[in-house]
């Protein structure tokens, strides 16, 4: 009976270093899929900063192209202006003795 008992102690003692080992390894694997999904969502993180990034700079550019080119037609349509004025300052006899584009346009404003 003694025996009996002396093996059920040591067979408990046994499992319960088994479910301490297990538990332990079940801790180390948990802590290495948080730790792999924290590295994912930080690469994932860098991607989007990067590209956002990207956007930014593209977004600047094409910002200042913009300007430019409202900066362009502002001084196109002032000469424009400044050639309608000018064309109807000239004297009508002056336009008709030209052989030049300047007589196919038409005098009022479009």
């Amino acid at each position: 009976m003694e025996g009996l008992k002396a093996s059920d102690r040591a067979t408990a003692r046994q499992d319960s270093q088994w479910k301490a080992r297990r538990l332990l390894k079940t801790e180390a694997s948990a802590r290495l899929e948080l730790q792999s999904a924290l590295e994912a969502e930080l690469r994932a993180k860098q991607s989007l900063q990067q590209e956002l990034s990207t956007l930014k700079a593209a977004s600047l550019s094409t910002e200042s192209k913009l300007q430019e080119v409202e900066e362009q037609n502002t001084e196109l349509r002032a000469e424009v202006e400044r050639l309608k004025k000018e064309i109807k300052s000239l004297p009508v006899s002056d336009l008709r003795g030209r052989d030049s584009i300047v007589t196919l346009m038409p005098l009022s404003p479009v």
